[in-house]
């Protein structure tokens, strides 16, 4: 999920449906769309989320496309399964784990 339009290329406008959150605020969904190369999406299904502040990655996701998600207490990767390949590294700032997604869509 992310509230920033400038990651998506060209997404899907969604008019209907809301996301909730832990502290229980809803988000309404805008649209969705993927990133990474067009004929193979390393992310997939992106929402984007009215006024949300974080990029936020589903963990689920990822390990229900054949990705294997590695927590060490410093960093965490994410491998492909299949070529052993590191699709993404991220390090732990204040006992959250983030990426900068930027660094590889830029």
């Amino acid at each position: 999920m992310t509230g920033d339009y400038f990651l998506l290329s060209s997404f899907t406008k969604e008019n209907e449906g809301h996301v909730m959150f832990g502290n229980n605020v809803k988000g309404k969904i805008l649209g969705i769309d993927n990133m990474g190369i067009t004929s193979s999406p390393i992310i997939e299904n992106i929402l984007l989320i009215d006024s949300l502040k974080y990029n936020l990655l589903s963990i689920s996701q990822f390990c229900d496309k054949g990705y294997r998600v590695i927590f060490e207490p410093s960093l965490c990767l994410i491998e492909n399964t299949c070529s052993k390949e590191i699709i993404f590294e991220g390090e732990r700032k204040d006992n959250i784990y983030t990426i900068d997604i930027e660094k590889y869509f830029s």
